[in-house]
């Protein structure tokens, strides 16, 4: 279950950041897992606004300089756009999923 996959590497990841918890490579492969991961959340574009590429966070379509949350899929809601807001919710899932193994990669095999 993904619950119990993100708790359980959040909490390995929680040992490698205590002092001499992890040796340097490890520490480095867990770095660099870090530094990817908010990459794997960004798509070629929102709907309507392909400028803004992050499907977490992005300024609201109506809100001027405001944070929207999930923004594409709370533009097609907000639209009323029920099939845009299906195919949003599929591309955040793909995004979570793959932040997901780009974290994961830096266990030992």
């Amino acid at each position: 279950n993904a619950t119990a996959n993100s708790k359980e590497l959040a909490a390995e990841i929680a040992v490698c950041q205590a002092p001499k918890a992890c040796n340097g490579d490890r520490l480095s492969k867990l770095n660099d897992a870090l530094f990817k991961t908010e990459r794997q959340f960004l798509s070629s574009g929102l709907p309507r606004r392909k400028w803004f590429k992050h499907v977490l966070q992005a300024p609201g379509f109506y809100l001027g300089y405001g944070a929207d949350v999930f923004p594409g899929i709370s533009g097609a809601i907000r639209e009323g756009e029920w099939d845009l807001a299906q195919e949003q919710v599929a591309n955040v899932v793909a995004k979570v999923q793959g932040a997901t193994l780009n974290l994961m990669s830096w266990r030992d095999p």
